[in-house]
């Protein structure tokens, strides 16, 4: 069951190759999202990290021409995580000034 449906998802990226560009908006926009539902404040050593991890997957989605399509997302999703995170602490601007319980 699997094997088909990976089959047919498989197929269908493909053939939506010219309009993969149109997904970058989106998902830069998740990871900028993923940044603002978070509870906490995350430091910069995160974003060092995010960006140490985006190095190394640039070289397991060369290396690995199965599994790129996946590699090449989460770059996307990590590159507008870190991009909003350095942009909040450039500006020196604190998320949260007031302790957030909603849950």
């Amino acid at each position: 069951m699997f094997g088909s449906l990976y089959l047919w998802m498989r197929q269908n990226i493909l053939e939506e190759r010219d309009n993969w560009f149109l997904w970058i908006p989106v998902f830069l926009g998740t990871g900028i999202i993923a940044y603002f539902k978070l509870t906490y404040e995350p430091s910069v050593k995160t974003v060092i990290h995010c960006v140490i991890f985006l190095f190394f997957s640039f070289f397991l989605a060369k290396n690995y021409s199965e599994t790129r399509i996946v590699w090449i997302i989460c770059a996307i999703i990590l590159t507008g995580f870190s991009l909003i995170c350095l942009k909040a602490h450039l500006l020196y601007s604190d998320k949260f000034p007031y302790d957030k319980k909603f849950f």
